[in-house]
């Protein structure tokens, strides 16, 4: 290994960064998809290409027979672009983890499992993007009978670099190691492969990395131990060779808690072009929950700021991007002082470039919600994921796929010192039900109005106590605008999803 270097963060006076304020986040459209049959549906990887078209490959329970890979194109506006969504699947289970739709055709990078979760290959999707024909499918096998699966899938200098699980060194279950390959971006197949982990331990790539016209930059977990291999290891930066993803350096870093179930595993990368940034989750010493870490590095891998983000509950992140000088991230937070919306919300967390603190805004329903993965294009968010139950632990049930649009916080007049909302309505979107819940400080009594988006009033009431709860079952899903006045008839509008 090359460097190490452990990160403290100043435990005696809780260097957490804590909330300023928050806000949710109200989609200017949303998709939701979940299984015909009951089963499983989950969402992961998001892009979107240099037409503002946005491809959202999701994993879905279709007939009882596994998970199969559903592939959605949308315009900016939400509208449908392909007449039925691309297939893949049958027999076992095929599922999506990464996409990328930078090039003429649309790559998407996951796993195919035969018989059980132990043994799985990697899987590259090539798909076209006028209708979303499959024009081929490669898996890649480790060896070992082993678990395998692609996270990082990028294009440069006409070629396709994979990273993520690659089981090579020996069988049995968790003895994962680092896998990467490039490959024929014509038609998948290998111009090379390496592996890199130890004995007994798990290692792997996570998530987005990055790839630039020297190296390849990836990011994620070394030496787990305990538990599956998943904890009392370290968070993992690796700068591998193009050539032959030869190991050129490495640093370990994040926090040893030497609790029974620390956790660190960096789980995405992004870049400006010039540094590396980095997020996953991290175990503090002393506490018994996660929290969210966000990391600069140089290319040097030399650590420029590491923060974490969370509250008294346990966080996540796995989504992270990089644009006019915000960091954002996206996760999951089940701190009862940041999910409003349920037990478990999606969280956007940002920071400046500097490793300043600057807002966080939530999205959910009752449920558990988590944000997966993210792409900024212009004023333009998109953020895909899961809703479901105990989202956070290995026995956690995914029950539906989510696509949201949104804007950068600029584009909704936020700024660093926002004050919490005076008005909060949730779960949004909505299923059967909503609260709103009104600052004390307005004064009642108070009406809201909910309209569709060609301006038809479809519901109204008096709320007259701070707090009410409203149901929705007669009003057909859509986008909605609601407006809510006080006494005095000051509007406080904002928009809703109804399921």
């Amino acid at each position: 290994m090359g460097k190490f270097i452990f990160t403290f963060c100043c435990i005696i006076f809780g260097c957490v960064n804590y909330v300023k304020a928050q806000t949710v986040i109200d989609p200017l459209w949303g998709k939701f998809e979940s299984s015909s049959v009951g089963g499983i549906a989950e969402g992961w990887g998001v892009d979107v290409d240099a037409e503002g078209n946005v491809y959202w490959p999701i994993n879905v329970n279709t007939n009882n027979q596994g998970l199969d890979i559903l592939c959605y194109k949308f315009n900016d506006l939400g509208d449908s672009l392909w007449a039925n969504p691309a297939f893949f699947g049958g027999q076992s289970t095929q599922q999506a983890y990464v996409c990328n739709a930078k090039s003429d055709f649309v790559y998407i990078g996951g796993r195919f499992c035969a018989v059980h979760g132990f043994d799985c290959d990697m899987q590259l999707l090539k798909l076209d993007k006028s209708d979303g024909t499959i024009l081929w499918d490669v898996e890649y096998d480790f060896g070992n009978n082993g678990y395998d699966e692609i996270d990082g899938l990028e294009i440069v200098d006409n070629a396709i670099y994979l990273g993520g699980w690659g089981q090579a060194l020996e069988p049995g279950p968790y003895r994962n190691d680092i896998g990467l390959l490039k490959v024929n971006i014509d038609d998948g197949t290998e111009i090379w492969r390496n592996h890199h982990g130890d004995l007994d331990l798990g290692e792997h790539l996570d998530g987005h990395f990055v790839v630039d016209e020297n190296y390849i930059y990836g990011c994620g977990l070394w030496n787990g131990d305990n538990g599956s291999n998943l904890y009392n290891g370290y968070a993992f930066l690796g700068k591998f060779s193009k050539t032959d993803g030869s190991l050129v350096d490495s640093v370990l870093f994040g926090n040893q808690s030497n609790a029974l179930l620390d956790i660190e595993n960096a789980l995405g990368m992004a870049t400006d072009g010039v540094h590396l940034y980095m997020t996953g989750y991290t175990t503090l010493p002393g506490a018994n929950n996660w929290q969210i870490f966000i990391a600069k590095y140089d290319k040097d891998l030399n650590e420029i700021w590491y923060e974490n983000w969370g509250e008294s509950g346990s966080e996540t992140a796995r989504g992270i991007t990089v644009k006019d000088g915000i960091v954002y991230v996206a996760g999951l937070s089940q701190s009862p002082e940041i999910a409003s919306q349920g037990q478990a919300d999606a969280v956007l967390v940002e920071y400046d470039t500097d490793g300043n603190f600057l807002r966080y805004r939530v999205w959910g329903d009752t449920r558990d919600n988590t944000f997966r993965d993210i792409v900024v294009q212009g004023e333009n968010i998109y953020l895909s994921g899961s809703s479901g139950e105990n989202l956070l632990t290995f026995g956690g049930s995914s029950e539906e796929a989510f696509l949201i649009k949104t804007v950068i916080a600029a584009n909704l007049g936020l700024d660093d010192n926002l004050e919490l909302n005076p008005i909060d309505v949730f779960p949004n979107p909505v299923l059967e039900t909503i609260t709103v819940r009104i600052d004390t400080n307005l004064q009642g009594p108070f009406t809201i109005e909910v309209s569709s988006v060609t301006g038809a009033t479809v519901f109204t009431d008096v709320i007259a106590t701070h707090q009410k709860t409203l149901s929705f079952n007669n009003i057909a899903s859509g986008l909605y605008l609601y407006t809510i006045r006080d006494a005095s008839g000051n509007p406080y509008i904002g928009k809703m999803v109804i399921k």
